[in-house]
């Protein structure tokens, strides 16, 4: 059981990972990059609204990625909370495209992209 339970650990954080790269993204909404880093400090807004509409606008956007996996480190619960909500969504969205690569047998498509995002390759 134990062992179950980290393998299946281990999938959803290849998984995250590999869902959520921009680079074989399919087409999505494109926001400006300098609009990007202010709406992710606005899903700690004070402001519903702001918080909303940030969220909103953030969700589709798989260029968000690399300032939404820096807001996951801030100590505000509500951002953080939010930005995790935004990240599972781009990888549920992204996850048919990469069965389909493993399918196909593109694994060697899978791997450059982990090797590219995983902490532990850059070690």
């Amino acid at each position: 059981m134990r062992t179950l339970s980290a393998i299946t650990a281990a999938v959803c954080y290849v998984s995250v990972l590999v869902c959520t790269q921009p680079a074989l993204a399919q087409e999505q909404p494109r926001l400006d990059t300098k609009s990007i880093p202010e709406l992710v400090r606005q899903l700690g807004s004070a402001i519903y609204q702001e918080r909303e509409a940030a969220t909103k606008a953030l969700m589709p956007c798989d260029e968000a990625l690399p300032y939404l996996r820096r807001a996951l480190k801030t100590a505000n619960p509500e951002a953080t909370r939010r930005t995790k909500t935004i990240l599972l969504a781009i990888a549920q969205r992204s996850l048919p495209r990469y069965v389909e690569y493993g399918r196909k047998g593109r694994i060697d498509v899978l791997v450059g992209i982990v090797g590219r995002v995983s902490p532990i390759a850059r070690h």
